[in-house]
């Protein structure tokens, strides 16, 4: 190089004089520089570079939290599934009983029903009261069934003066298919008997002195089993 540019030289410069060593400055590698085009593209890359991991980050987020649903909703399904209903026990079959029949009767010596139907071979429960208010010595009253063969008029005769016995005198006990007790006022008694198997008619009274005389009786009618 020319010794003219190999001593350093004092230049004015903005900041006041300085030294400078031409030498050096012109060995000095020229500063890089990039071009507009080269700045846009890095600034483009690294635009692209951030959406795409922005993107890849939601779509992670979304996916665990499908799955998360997903569990929920198969668990939410799976308690909401109604457990199978247990089949009820069967029903303990209901067995027929007799059946039942009120009868009342009164100071009028009147029985509330004259006429009872049945069928042969029948389960009866017969609930009989004595509505009356009369004392029982001198109003007492009882439901008694007779056989279809019986006498009515030489029953109640026979009754009479069967006091012992609450007016059912033994000599004619044969003739007796039920009977309730004597009763006094608002008593009740009930008795449960096998219908007679043979259709007919069947007197029934009250035995106490007098009283089927005076009318306190009916009859008692059994059909045969069809």
């Amino acid at each position: 190089m020319d010794e003219a540019f190999s001593s350093p030289y004092i230049v004015q410069g903005a900041e006041g004089l300085m030294l400078i060593d031409l030498e050096s400055e012109l060995h000095r590698p020229p500063p890089r520089r990039i071009s507009l085009a080269q700045s846009e593209a890095g600034d483009c890359v690294w635009i692209a570079m951030k959406r795409f991991l922005s993107l890849s980050l939601t779509a992670l987020t979304v996916s665990f939290a499908l799955v998360g649903c997903g569990k929920s909703d198969s668990a939410a399904t799976a308690d909401a599934t109604p457990a199978a209903p247990t089949p009820a026990p069967a029903a303990a079959p209901v067995a027929a009983g007799p059946r039942v029949i009120e009868v009342t009767g009164n100071d009028s010596m009147r029985f509330s029903v004259d006429r009872i139907e049945a069928i042969a071979g029948e389960e009866i429960t017969l609930k009989f009261t004595n509505v009356g208010t009369l004392p029982k010595a001198a109003m007492g009253h009882n439901w008694v069934l007779l056989t279809a063969d019986a006498d009515v008029t030489a029953y109640s005769t026979a009754a009479a003066v069967a006091r012992d016995t609450e007016y059912l005198p033994a000599a004619l006990s044969h003739q007796v298919l039920a009977a309730t007790k004597l009763l006094g006022p608002k008593e009740s008694d009930s008795i449960t008997f096998t219908v007679p198997e043979t259709a007919g008619e069947y007197p029934f009274l009250c035995s106490f002195p007098a009283h089927a005389l005076a009318g306190m009786k009916g009859i008692f009618v059994v059909t045969a089993k069809e």
